[in-house]
């Protein structure tokens, strides 16, 4: 399937993944409050980080060693059974000392009664096999599947949820949602592996592997996690659930920006494998320009109308989210441009060393500066250490494969989307002294951020002549019009 075809369908389970959080956060913080935010953050990120050690890495290693396969049942059915029965095993240990440590551990009733609630997340990660369907690039199954759970539990939460003693069901619902969304695809699990055989159940020697795949996982999982627990010991679960606000907000945008590199990695995988280096490096122009675009267009935007957006969107009490949300929407540009780094360059490339070292590097950094700087300045500064350590992991990315992509081209390349985006908020922030407020000052500021936007995009493109993103635009233009 055509990468455009395979993109729209990972934007579409993306749209699904990023509306519930953006639907359910303005009704939550009113009915739940910053408290039961904070709880619920404070559960599901602790949950998550046991769920990435049981997973091993499996997420991309599985979606890269798929790929390799090049559609062979045999060795895609070998594979499979060799990784999902070593993910098994695994959380056959991290399940009972998640039980141990929620049950022991210095944790109020509360937070307590939600850890346990999230073993349901626990299973989920157990039953994870996307990566299956990532690497022979059938998203279209993954979708379904995201959209129908995600609805439901849009619907079961406005149901069920009506004032701040209902925290623990919240829990609940969003728990069995991950679990029915990762127990879904494997009803067309048999469509592209075979029957499991004595000899598929465990391969020991791809634990080495995965070592490198496992402590990135985690290193990135703890980006989150690290920022929750510094506010947690040094500020409290209201100052948790107010930087959730603006780090749910901040992280939305992530789904698409980074949609174009889960569809690439499986297809510069394969390039790699059969050579053609040349069109390897057109395919990552094309990446970066695509998703430098959308990075800035989001970054720029959140950015612009922080002040407008979070009282409509928060409500009273969330005002000191503002300057945190502008501080984290600058990640967003740089998780962009190392995301395509990472997907077409780092792991086609068996650079599986790199990508592990440098975000450790740029974790321990981020533990570091965010005990430094809540005592000097706050959540904001929690803020501005998740974005250096964010900065700091694509700098050694960047500069460890300069002889394999051309940096400096693809950073000018870069430059014009950021350019346009920065001339985009400023045109926002100055209609904030207009006499409009709420959702008519919001609307304007929306139009004329993205009129100037795509008028910058179009003028640095056509002096550049590289009419990238341009021109993905008029292909779709000209098949609706054919259609």
């Amino acid at each position: 399937m055509p990468v455009r075809s395979n993109a729209v369908y990972v934007m579409f389970a993306q749209v699904a993944i990023v509306l519930t959080p953006l639907v359910l956060t303005p009704y939550l913080t009113r009915v739940i409050g910053a408290e039961g935010l904070g709880l619920y953050s404070f559960s599901f990120t602790t949950a998550s980080a046991f769920m990435i050690v049981g997973q091993l890495g499996v997420q991309l290693y599985g979606r890269r060693e798929i790929a390799k396969c090049n559609g062979d049942r045999a060795a895609q059915t070998r594979v499979f059974w060799e990784l999902v029965t070593l993910v098994w095993r695994a959380f056959s240990i991290i399940l009972p000392v998640f039980v141990i440590v929620a049950l022991h551990g210095p944790f109020e009733e509360q937070a307590r009664l939600a850890l346990l609630i999230q073993i349901v997340l626990l299973l989920s990660g157990a039953l994870d096999v996307s990566w299956l369907f990532h690497g022979v690039e059938k998203f279209k199954l993954l979708t379904i599947s995201m959209v129908i759970t995600r609805l439901l539990s849009l619907l079961f939460v406005f149901i069920f949820i009506e004032n701040s003693e209902d925290t623990l069901k919240y829990v609940g619902i969003m728990a069995t949602a991950f679990l029915f969304a990762q127990a879904l695809p494997w009803v067309f699990v048999r469509r592209f592996v075979g029957q499991v055989t004595a000899r598929d159940w465990v391969e020991w020697w791809r634990l080495r592997e995965l070592w490198h795949f496992l402590v990135p996982a985690v290193a990135l999982q703890s980006f989150g996690v690290t920022s929750v627990v510094v506010i947690t010991m040094w500020a409290s679960l209201t100052d948790v659930g107010i930087y959730d606000v603006a780090f749910r907000l901040a992280r939305a945008p992530i789904a698409f920006i980074t949609a174009f590199g889960i569809v690439l990695l499986p297809r510069a995988t394969r390039m790699l494998t059969k050579g053609g280096s040349n069109q390897g490096q057109k395919l990552l122009r094309q990446g970066m320009s695509v998703t430098m675009f959308l990075a800035s267009a989001f970054c720029f935007a959140l950015i612009g109308i922080a002040d407008s957006f979070i009282p409509l969107f928060a409500g009273t009490g969330f005002e000191s989210a503002v300057p945190v949300l502008r501080v984290l929407s600058l990640t967003l540009l740089v998780i962009g441009w190392g995301n395509v780094l990472r997907t077409q360059i780092i792991l086609p490339g068996g650079l599986d060393r790199l990508y592990a070292s440098s975000l450790v590097g740029g974790l321990l950094l981020t533990i570091l500066l965010s005990i430094v700087f809540i005592n000097l300045f706050g959540l904001l500064g929690v803020a501005f250490a998740f974005l250096t350590g964010e900065l700091f992991t694509a700098v050694i990315q960047a500069r460890a494969v300069r002889n394999r992509a051309p940096i400096l081209s693809l950073l000018f390349q870069a430059s014009r989307y950021v350019g346009a985006g920065c001339a985009a908020a400023v045109t926002m922030v100055m209609l904030q002294t207009t006499q409009l407020a709420g959702v008519p000052l919001l609307a304007i500021q929306g139009l004329c951020g993205a009129a100037v936007f795509l008028l910058a995009t179009i003028g640095f493109e056509a002096i550049s002549k590289e009419q990238y993103v341009l021109g993905e635009v008029v292909k779709v233009l000209r098949k609706f019009g054919r259609s």
